[in-house]
């Protein structure tokens, strides 16, 4: 029997995830006010529970930090991830001792 199951697509947190952090690499400094979970709710058209597991990843990463009453701020700005392929690659090349 063949196995005619589709790939299981990354669950819609990471995907938000990933977008933010990129946002939050190119356009944050530390200390900048963040979004609202609120605000992010309507613009992923996403749940609550949702952006509450991407709030608690980026906190848990401690590149935001939450202040009761006072909003979620950017506490640290992520390596911006096309940086870390261009560096990789940078190295392979340097291992392998190919210059193209």
């Amino acid at each position: 029997m063949k196995n005619t199951r589709k790939p299981r697509a990354a669950p819609r947190y990471e995907s938000i995830l990933e977008h933010l952090l990129r946002e939050i690499a190119s356009v944050y400094a530390p200390g900048q006010r963040f979004h609202t979970q609120r605000d992010l709710m309507q613009r992923y058209d996403a749940s609550y529970a949702t952006i509450g597991r991407v709030l608690r990843e980026l906190k848990a990463r401690k590149i935001i930090a939450t202040h009761t009453g006072k909003g979620i701020f950017i506490q640290s700005i992520p390596p911006s991830p096309s940086l870390k392929t261009v560096k990789l690659a940078v190295f392979s090349m340097m291992i392998s001792g190919s210059s193209d």
